[in-house]
């Protein structure tokens, strides 16, 4: 409040762990002179600061966090000699927080995502999901168009930091702009603002070393217009850094519902080694290769036709001893076993899409493909026997996703379909024959075989309503489901 006991809105609201560290949290009064701050971490003691133009700042130690103030500012006045303008660090409209970037950033930082692991309430996990306040994102967009959808730590890893302005945290964010004033969202996602309207940015790096011959290839260039956008990237290494992570998918199904599963199920393995307890890139002997191409074109207002194909080519040798002793009544028995394993992984990827999101109209189309060619190749040398392992692990799935939302009166008509079919046929051949007393009455044999083919027809097909009554949104949905899956 003022000192007329007016509210006062606008005041700038700042937290820190005392009067000269770092802002923690950082909020502004409404039109109601009220404000709400929460902190990302537990402090036991905090120092809460609210400044207001024209007036005295509000200083005070606080040690109780969940507490309600009443602050009544008093009118100050002060002759300027100097007035230096900069830009604003972080900037709070709505729902939306906007952090600029040049604030962040220090020389080091080369990519984005350098930037990004510095911002407060954002968090980058090891897989490189992104999560802000605890719960992953939503959506990760690029002057406000999702090209990537979920597989963003593409982009993330290869923007180059000195072409961004500005990183906007979009709080409680509903990415169908139909269902903004009926379906609340507790999700946050992330707009990454360029600072030209037409931007070349990307990595190249290569490297090669000797004695053992070694290398290191990553070349990512891109290009973002206001109607197209495009990153297209070739990877390889045999250094023991995995380029799968960029190409994993975080997405979060846009209406919240449960979806038949098309992840690889791998039925069938051979025997496994532990893995150390260390860095990946200690240990990890690999020989791979990636492809990505990703395309955003915007064919007229709010309607976009994306593309994104990538393929993985990864052979991996993993070699390691295992040591098990056994103890029996009458003596100690000690297994040495010398394990050498080759995996090779082959997976094309590829989603084409089509979505109009305005505030009348929704339509979006997924046409999936995905492929995965893996096998596996193992070696056991007990000292006493010598065991092969052969494994095929072949996967497929065709995939399309419909959802639709159309106001029709005062409602508003619903129709989502998921359809889809997966198959996989996998082997696993051990020479020589195994457990011969259970398996093959006493006697010996050359190979033991498993065969385990699965495949997966689904379905999913509704229709349905929702109305805005009062405040109270009421959906109402039928439909039907069906999968057979014979194995």
């Amino acid at each position: 409040m003022d000192e007329n006991s007016e509210q006062l809105s606008g005041a700038t609201v700042t937290v820190s762990k005392d009067s000269t560290s770092t802002i923690l949290a950082y909020g502004i009064t409404n039109g109601k002179g009220e404000f709400k701050v929460e902190l990302p971490g537990q402090e036991e003691t905090v120092f809460l600061k609210i400044s207001y133009l024209g007036y005295s700042s509000w200083k005070q130690e606080i040690t109780d966090h969940d507490r309600q103030l009443e602050v009544q500012l008093s009118p100050s006045s002060e002759e300027l000699k100097e007035v230096l303008v900069e830009s604003r660090i972080i900037q709070q409209r709505g729902d939306t927080l906007s952090f600029s970037v040049s604030a962040f950033k220090d020389q080091k930082d080369r990519v984005i995502a350098d930037v990004l692991k510095k911002m407060p309430g954002i968090e980058i996990m090891p897989g490189g999901q992104i999560q802000y306040q605890g719960s992953p994102i939503g959506k990760y967009y690029i002057n406000n168009l999702d090209l990537l959808e979920g597989r963003y730590s593409l982009a993330n890893n290869n923007i180059s930091a000195d072409d961004v302005s500005q990183v906007q945290i979009l709080e409680n964010h509903q990415p169908v702009k139909l269902l903004d004033s009926l379906e609340f969202s507790e999700r946050a996602s992330i707009n990454i603002k360029l600072k030209n309207n037409v931007t070349t940015s990307g990595t190249a790096e290569l490297g090669a070393g000797f004695s053992p011959l070694l290398w290191k290839v990553k070349v990512t260039p891109m290009i973002f217009t206001r109607k197209q956008q495009a990153i297209v990237t070739y990877q390889s290494n045999n250094t023991g850094s995995d380029v799968s992570r960029e190409i994993r998918d975080f997405s979060i199904t846009d209406f919240g519902r449960q979806e038949f599963s098309i992840q690889k199920r791998d039925w069938l393995s051979i025997r496994q080694l532990a893995e150390p307890p260390f860095s990946q890139e200690r240990w990890l002997d690999n020989n791979v290769h990636l492809g990505s191409a990703n395309y955003l074109i915007r064919l007229k207002n709010d309607v976009d036709l994306k593309t994104n194909i990538s393929y993985l080519n990864d052979a991996q040798q993993q070699m390691g001893n295992t040591q098990t002793r056994f103890f029996t009544p009458t003596d100690t028995i000690d297994l040495v076993e010398q394990t050498s394993n080759d995996l090779f992984f082959n997976t094309l990827q590829s989603k084409f899409i089509l979505e109009r999101n305005t505030d009348d109209n929704y339509l979006k189309n997924e046409f999936e493909v995905n492929a995965h060619w893996d096998s596996q190749r193992g070696f056991i040398d007990t000292g006493n026997s010598e065991i092969l392992q052969r494994l095929s692990n072949p996967f497929s799935v065709v995939r399309n996703k419909l959802r639709m939302l159309k106001p029709i009166g005062k409602q508003l008509i619903t129709f989502r379909s998921n359809t889809g079919y997966t198959q996989a046929r996998q082997n696993l051949n051990i020479n020589p024959g195994q457990f011969e007393g259970l398996l093959n009455s006493e006697g010996v044999f050359a190979e033991v075989g498993q065969a385990v083919n699965s495949s997966t027809f689904f379905t999913d097909n509704s229709p349905g309503m929702i109305k805005k009554i009062k405040g109270v949104t009421i959906t109402s949905e039928v439909g039907f489901s069906l999968q057979n899956k014979p194995l």
